[in-house]
């Protein structure tokens, strides 16, 4: 899935920052894995603090029930401070006003049959404050800034 939705945040709680960030999927079986890899761009705008802390997590809802016990493909437990991709610092070169990328996979073993649903969440830690932005720059100027997509692709693999 891919969207254009433009949105911002400010929480050093994980919050999901669109619901239209999310893909679906139904698995064949109730063996299958689920194999999924997200490509987020955003940006902290300039606001930034150096030390602050950024997490990202995924999670995944099957019938109204929300659960965030998925696996990185680096075998980490997607607990509450597990920092699947982040930047504690911005990339040398880059400027407030550039998108920052963030890449992460996760392996998923729903057990089910039924339709499963998977987004994520993103939040600031305590050390800095100010607004990350999704899908836009802090100025959203056509001139200065970007746009770009949050894509998320969802796969079933056999076992």
């Amino acid at each position: 899935t891919t969207s254009t939705t433009r949105t911002t945040m400010n929480t050093t709680s994980f919050t999901e920052p669109s619901s239209s960030y999310r893909v679906s999927i139904t698995p064949t079986s109730t063996s299958s894995y689920i194999l999924l890899t997200y490509y987020i761009m955003w940006n902290p705008g300039a606001s930034w603090n150096s030390n602050t802390i950024f997490n990202f997590r995924a999670f995944r809802i099957i019938g109204g029930s929300t659960t965030y016990s998925l696996t990185s493909t680096s075998g980490s437990s997607n607990g509450s401070r597990n920092i699947y991709s982040g930047q504690a610092t911005r990339p040398q070169g880059y400027d407030y006003n550039d998108p920052i990328p963030v890449f992460f996979t996760v392996i998923d073993a729903p057990s089910t049959t039924s339709q499963c649903t998977y987004g994520f969440q993103a939040k600031r830690e305590t050390g800095g404050n100010g607004t990350m932005y999704f899908g836009y720059s802090a100025s959203d100027n056509s001139d200065w800034g970007w746009d770009t997509n949050i894509n998320i692709i969802a796969q079933e693999i056999a076992v």
